[in-house]
């Protein structure tokens, strides 16, 4: 019997981990700067793409394929938006769920811009530049996906951590 005897002290501190979760630490800070800050910048990058041109009447001007891709491209980001706060919600709150919502967060913004990438493509508008800051977006979605999907699906701290 190699059995450890625990206090009665140590005993309800595990109970209440095991209940509450370990606090919110190590890699995971790096990862909630990254969940924090993400509603913000799609706010201000619908706002400097898509409001903004929206207001100022510009769109009427382009063809009808360009005008439903500018649209398509605001739904999306919107939606990428609303689970970006609840990937927020599900981080700080630390639920179970956090993890899958993460996922579908990432699966989502991957989606999006390859969906635009060759939408743009298609319609043989834009500059090579654009076509550049796409392709690095979706680059940036891939390794997010790969080096935090893995931490977050193999980490005994994940398993710990979101418990609620």
């Amino acid at each position: 019997m190699n059995e450890e005897v625990l206090s009665i002290d140590e005993q309800v501190i595990q109970e209440e981990e095991k209940r509450e979760g370990i606090p919110i630490g190590g890699w995971l800070i790096l990862l909630g700067i990254g969940t924090t800050l993400n509603p913000f910048t799609i706010a201000y990058s619908i706002y400097m793409n898509h409001i903004r041109l929206i207001m100022s009447g510009q769109l009427g001007t382009v063809d009808s394929y360009i005008r439903n891709l500018v649209y398509f491209e605001l739904l999306m980001n919107s939606f990428i938006l609303i689970v970006s706060v609840i990937v927020l919600i599900g981080y700080y709150s630390r639920k179970k769920w956090f993890k899958k919502v993460w996922f579908i967060l990432i699966g989502s913004m991957l989606l999006s811009h390859t969906i635009d990438y060759f939408a743009l493509k298609q319609s043989f508008v834009g500059d090579p530049s654009m076509f550049s800051a796409i392709g690095s977006e979706i680059t940036k979605a891939v390794i997010m996906g790969v080096v935090w999907g893995s931490y977050l699906h193999v980490s005994e701290r994940v398993k710990n951590t979101f418990v609620r």
